[in-house]
């Protein structure tokens, strides 16, 4: 979790100047290249084998901030060879969604794509794009992952604008985080000339759900959707449920 923190404070770096924030970047820095778990094809994990999306908005921010502090473009790079490991992991290509988690043990992802997760990597896309230049060779495949996620995420978007918190169940609640980063990452890519027509066509709707009252219910406060519905464990395979 460093690594969002220390996007943060990179970030606020460009405002003002914070005491001691270089030497903590720099020991964040140290910690994803030498010390972080990595599987043996350099894509980060956790300690108990299995590898978790949002793990790209811990990491991606950060290694994007700190290339454009630092100027060294093996943190660009790093960040741009997790996008892609991470796709090739979790990445459910016949719905153009993400898996929450991928079982290294089992080599197989659960299959449920959460839609906050499916937001971090969108929004964390977003950012690395922002800095990443145009020459760069692997720009085209992560403006394509881009384009297919936002494709898949476009084709489950809910009638009122927002996405729902598994976003192929539409039984379960609306999560307006979600839909914030969906919107944040989507507005970044027509304003930056990367997003396909239908990207274009079709996100208005949810800005204005953005600033309304927020519907996010935390798992611990129940497990039942608005409909009443079970909801399936964020972290077991479909198909397992009990």
């Amino acid at each position: 979790d460093c690594g969002s923190f220390g996007s943060l404070i990179l970030e606020c770096c460009r405002h003002w100047e914070i005491e001691g924030a270089r030497s903590m970047a720099d020991r964040i820095a140290e910690h994803m290249e030498k010390r972080q778990n990595r599987r043996e094809d350099g894509a980060f994990c956790r300690q108990d084998d299995t590898m978790w999306v949002d793990d790209l908005y811990m990491s991606i921010p950060f290694l994007t901030r700190y290339y454009q502090l630092t100027g060294e473009k093996k943190y660009l790079t790093d960040a741009c060879r997790q996008v892609l490991m991470f796709q090739k992991y979790c990445y459910i290509k016949e719905k153009r969604l993400i898996s929450h988690i991928y079982d290294i043990k089992w080599e197989r992802a659960n299959g449920i794509p959460w839609s906050r997760g499916n937001g971090w990597v969108l929004f964390s896309i977003s950012e690395l794009l922002e800095a990443l230049p145009e020459s760069d060779n692997l720009r085209n495949q992560i403006v394509c992952f881009f384009q297919e996620l936002s494709e898949g995420l476009l084709n489950v978007q809910d009638e009122s604008g927002m996405w729902h918190q598994i976003l192929d169940d539409p039984e379960t609640y609306l999560e307006s985080s979600a839909t914030a980063m969906f919107i944040c990452a989507f507005a970044r890519s027509i304003r930056r000339g990367y997003a396909k027509e239908e990207c274009r066509n079709r996100t208005p709707p949810a800005d204005r759900h953005v600033s309304l009252q927020n519907t996010h219910r935390y798992p611990a406060e129940s497990n039942r959707g608005s409909s009443g519905r079970q909801r399936p464990r964020i972290c077991q395979p479909r198909g397992q449920e009990n």
